[in-house]
């Protein structure tokens, strides 16, 4: 169950990244 919980929380992170930030690599 945490592990799941703490997989939701990365991917939203990395949504929320993805959004705010714009890939110039």
């Amino acid at each position: 169950m945490a592990q799941s919980m703490g997989g939701n929380k990365t991917l939203h992170f990395a949504s929320v990244t993805w959004q705010n930030e714009p890939f110039d690599n």
